[in-house]
């Protein structure tokens, strides 16, 4: 399997995970994003799961919240690689966008990829729970 997709078990749809992820879950802050995450072990996910969040309240119109959770999966996509060293951890991740105006591709890139490599240098050197 290419690295470069995101398939249907990349994606957290699981209502079991995701109250959990927002009940016991960590939040990392960025200017446009807020970021949840909590680890798991692999018994219980065989992949990092990641859900893209644009509320109403924030972004009236659907095809704008479509354009942001489209460029959001898109930056993930390209970047998810960098959580590959993260073993045998597994992350439910939820990328909640809060600003009320559209942001450039760039900007979230740069986001994505900081809170990917934060991920990244966090749980390499950390056991498992």
């Amino acid at each position: 399997m290419s690295l470069c997709t995101f398939t249907k078990e990349e994606r957290l749809s699981r209502r079991k995970y995701i109250n959990r992820l927002f009940a016991r879950g960590k939040v990392y802050h960025l200017s446009s994003l807020q970021l949840r995450y909590l680890p798991l072990t692999i018994k219980e996910v065989n992949h990092h799961q990641v859900v893209f969040i644009v509320t109403k309240k924030n972004i009236k119109k659907a095809h704008q919240r479509n354009l942001l959770k489209r460029r959001l999966r898109e930056a993930y996509r390209r970047n998810k690689h960098l959580l590959d060293s993260i073993h045998p951890t597994r992350l439910l991740l939820a990328y909640i966008y809060k600003s009320k105006h559209i942001t450039s591709y760039q900007h979230l890139l740069s986001n994505i990829i900081d809170t990917l490599t934060m991920l990244q240098h966090h749980y390499s050197h950390t056991p498992p729970l």
